[in-house]
């Protein structure tokens, strides 16, 4: 899969199925540091505006390695301080929390470096294949989602 294609299903799956508002897909200069930024409701049915940085292995390889996770949290830094457009009647609203989505596995040392990232950004939070998968099937939804990763 390429991150387009990875794109495009997470979009269809906010726009169709899961209630999200607003999805924004970012390419290019107006990227800003997320692929995707929509707003879905929190808990208390409050909007919550979140940025997604998606990141696919090459071709032949389960994860994206080290530098690349390294790269990707510093694009989830930007997205945390731009002003994206996506409120109602394109408002600006600034990310309240960023996923890295990885379609592949996070490798020891990419682990550890989010986990020492998530000390000094505690709205950073990371998925894998593992857990994107049933999203895209449609087995969990937002809620679930921004209820937040587990860190290893």
């Amino acid at each position: 899969m390429t991150e387009d294609q990875l794109q495009d299903i997470i979009l269809q799956k906010l726009e169709a199925e899961l209630g999200a508002t607003n999805v924004h897909k970012a390419a290019g200069s107006t990227e800003f540091g997320a692929d995707i930024v929509f707003i879905t409701k929190d808990f208390f049915g409050n909007n919550l505006v979140i940025a997604l940085q998606l990141k696919v292995p090459k071709k032949g390889k389960n994860d994206v390695g080290t530098t690349e996770i390294k790269v990707a949290t510093g694009q989830a830094i930007i997205a945390l301080g731009h002003a994206f457009m996506v409120g109602p009647g394109n408002q600006q609203k600034t990310p309240e929390i960023v996923y890295i989505v990885n379609y592949g596995k996070y490798g020891q040392a990419a682990l550890e470096y989010l986990n020492a990232a998530k000390q000094m950004i505690p709205n950073l939070k990371w998925l894998n294949k593992d857990e994107i998968d049933p999203f895209i099937a449609g087995v969990i939804t937002t809620k679930d989602i921004t209820e937040g990763h587990q860190d290893e």
